[in-house]
């Protein structure tokens, strides 16, 4: 009969969903978690605790079921089903940040911020127990071929405790940087004002784009000629002449920075090195079917001169794409509060640490592009990170360890023949 014997797939299975069902009671009733009041040191302290006296009482209780039970892999097996249910979840329910709070059912279950609620908290904390009390049997009867299983163990279980702790020590906080300015203020995930104990000054903004695209557009309904294929030419340094749908495109002029000069009855660009200068093509456009003759100047415009485009017909326009970035970098001072001062470049995926954070370029105006006089910076702090670093290099040794113990050729068996 169930819990008179040996706990197995029944057993675990209820008690998976006696920890979804308490999960849900404590969410109605106390709300999400509230991490902030386990931030350091008490995420240490409490870890360390936990681990203690779990310790103790699989010490007294060794040959008890239940702790038999949470060493096997039915109880593994019923709390990666509770794990994989809190995923299908996240994957079918947007979520949302924690700062916001919404009134419908949903948001009071806590679904839409799986992550703050006690049932997650109940599921990781179970399988926190799970790995320990495997980890300290295994130990007891300890034998070269369970190392591997003791580094996946442990690994694993130190990945889990780093991200449990160290949810309530991580910070992510965006903060904008003014040409000259030293800033030191930013907001933080809940769009509150944070001071850091780093403060950025923006030396120098620069960025490089990719080439832009010449299209043909429906004047009405803004389509990409034609329909059914829309066509583009790419105007990169090597570009001299090209096609677009019936119209064979040929460069005359490029001007990298240009500024326009308007008149009563036409446009015209010239080289500019001003600032809010543009870029600018003058193009010839001959349709080979109607002989008709198009030339003109392009712009895709910025903030300070409008885009500018050619007629082709009574019905469509040659126009030139805005540019799209293809790498921006920020030239700044950091300013510490124990008096370090350092001067790098941050750009898109290479960030700069100091002082245990990590600030990554973020963004710009992009409405002033290369004029921006802004840069947009995210500052990352984890300090549980090396805690999850040490649990992935734990999780590699035993891999490495398995593999070996399973390609080691076993020992060849002889036999002799019985004399007759």
């Amino acid at each position: 009969m169930m819990w008179r014997n040996k706990w197995k797939f029944r057993e675990s299975y209820v008690i998976c969903l006696g920890f979804i069902l308490t999960g849900i009671l404590l969410q109605l009733t106390i709300g999400p978690i509230n991490n902030k009041g386990m931030a350091w040191p008490f995420n240490l302290i409490a870890c360390l605790l936990f681990f203690f006296l779990a310790g103790i009482i699989i010490k007294i209780y060794k040959h008890s079921t239940i702790v038999h039970w949470l060493g096997s892999y039915y109880a593994a097996l019923a709390n990666i089903s509770g794990i994989l249910l809190i995923t299908l979840i996240m994957g079918l329910i947007r979520q949302t940040p924690t700062f916001v709070h919404l009134s419908d059912l949903p948001t009071h279950l806590g679904l839409t911020q799986i992550l703050s609620t006690w049932t997650f908290f109940l599921q990781m904390l179970w399988l926190c127990l799970i790995l320990y009390t495997a980890t300290l049997q295994r130990i007891n009867n300890l034998t070269k071929r369970n190392i591997p299983f003791l580094f996946n163990h442990l690994g694993i279980l130190i990945i889990v405790v780093g991200m449990l702790c160290g949810s309530a020590d991580f910070q992510q906080v965006e903060i904008t940087s003014k040409l000259g300015k030293a800033e030191c203020i930013g907001i933080d995930r809940n769009d509150h004002l944070q001071k850091l104990p780093i403060a950025i000054k923006l030396n120098k903004f620069s960025i490089k784009f990719y080439p832009p695209k010449l299209m043909i557009v429906d004047r009405l309904s803004g389509q990409v000629q034609p329909k059914e294929k829309p066509q583009q030419l790419l105007i990169d340094s090597s570009f001299t002449q090209g096609k677009l749908c019936n119209w064979d495109i040929t460069l005359k002029k490029y001007l990298p920075e240009a500024a326009n000069i308007t008149t009563r009855d036409s446009v015209k660009f010239v080289q500019s090195h001003s600032y809010g200068s543009t870029i600018a093509f003058y193009i010839e456009a001959i349709n080979k079917k109607t002989n008709q003759q198009r030339t003109g100047w392009l712009s895709c415009g910025n903030f300070l001169f409008p885009s500018q485009t050619l007629q082709l017909n009574s019905t469509e326009d040659i126009v030139i794409s805005q540019q799209e970035p293809r790498i921006y970098t920020s030239d700044v001072t950091l300013y510490t509060e124990t008096g370090l001062i350092k001067n790098e470049k941050i750009e898109v995926n290479k960030p700069s640490h100091v002082n245990g954070w990590d600030i990554y370029q973020l963004g710009f105006d992009e409405q002033r592009g290369k004029w921006s006089d802004i840069s947009i910076f995210r500052l990352v702090h984890d300090p549980w990170l090396p805690v999850v670093y040490t649990g992935i290099i734990f999780l590699a040794i035993g891999a490495f360890w398995g593999l070996i113990i399973i390609r080691r050729p076993s020992k060849a068996i002889t036999f002799k023949e019985e004399k007759s």
